[in-house]
C-alpha cells in the first residue's frame, strides 16, 4: 500500500497585474475624497457662517449633517450593497457625492447648503462599506491584501488631515463668488477684495467666503 504526500498550497503571487492596479486606483482614491469631505468643511464654518448668514446653532449643522447621515445609514447601506452588487452601489454613491458636492459649493441659501451635505453623507455611507468590500473581494488572501488594506488606511488618515488644511487654505484665498446674484445681506454685500459690487471702497473689513473646495 503506497500514499501519497499531501500537495503543498499554491504560493499566493504579490504581483499587480493591471486590472488590480486600475482597481486599487480608484478604490483608494475614492476612500480619500471621502474622508477630505469629511473634514475640509470643519475650519472653514466661521466663513461659511459669514457668507450666507448662518445663525450660531445653525451652523453647527453644516457638520452634523453629514456625519449623522454618514454615521446612522452604513450598515443599513452595507446590506443593500450585498443585495444589489457592491459595484453599483459604489458607483451610484460616488455620482451622488459629486452632485451633491457641485450643489453645495453654489448653495446661495443655509438650508440648501444644509439638504447638500445630507445628500454628501448618504453617498459617504453607501460608499464607504461598498468599497472596503471591494477592496476585500478584489484582492486574493495574503500579501496583496494586506498591501491594499494598508494603503487604504494609510490614504484615509492622510485624506482627514489634507481636508483640513485644504478647508483653511480655500477658506482664506478663494471665495465663492465675487459679487452675490441675489440683493446681498448685510454680511455678504462685498466682495472678498473689499470692495463693494459697485466699486466703491468697502467701510468694513472683508469677510472670507465659501470656497469651491468647501463642499
Amino acid at each position: 500500500m503506497t500514499t501519497t504526500a499531501p500537495l503543498p498550497p499554491p504560493a499566493l503571487s504579490d504581483h499587480l497585474t493591471g486590472r488590480l492596479k486600475v482597481t486599487l486606483a480608484v478604490l483608494l482614491v475614492a476612500q480619500f475624497m471621502l474622508a477630505v469631505d469629511f473634514s475640509i468643511l470643519n475650519v472653514a464654518l466661521p466663513a461659511i457662517g459669514d457668507d450666507l448668514g448662518f445663525t450660531l446653532a445653525g451652523l453647527q449643522w453644516v457638520a452634523t449633517a453629514f456625519a449623522l447621515f454618514a454615521a446612522g445609514f452604513t450598515l443599513l447601506f452595507g446590506r443593500v450593497g450585498d443585495l444589489i452588487g457592491r459595484k453599483r452601489i459604489f458607483l451610484g454613491s460616488l455620482a451622488l457625492l459629486g452632485v451633491a458636492s457641485l450643489v453645495g459649493g453654489l448653495a446661495p441659501t443655509p438650508e440648501l447648503l444644509i439638504a447638500a451635505r445630507v445628500a454628501q453623507g448618504l453617498a459617504t455611507a453607501a460608499a464607504t462599506p461598498a468599497g472596503l468590500a471591494l477592496l476585500t473581494t478584489s484582492f486574493p488572501e495574503g500579501p496583496l491584501r494586506r498591501k491594499a488594506l494598508g494603503l487604504n488606511g494609510a490614504l484615509m488618515s492622510a485624506g482627514f488631515t489634507a481636508g483640513a488644511v485644504l478647508g483653511s487654505r480655500s477658506a482664506s484665498r478663494w471665495g465663492r463668488r465675487s459679487c452675490p446674484r441675489s440683493p446681498p445681506r448685510p454680511r455678504e454685500g462685498w466682495s472678498p477684495r473689499g470692495r463693494s459690487c459697485t466699486g466703491s471702497p468697502s467701510p468694513s473689513r472683508p469677510t472670507p467666503s465659501l470656497s469651491w473646495w468647501g463642499c
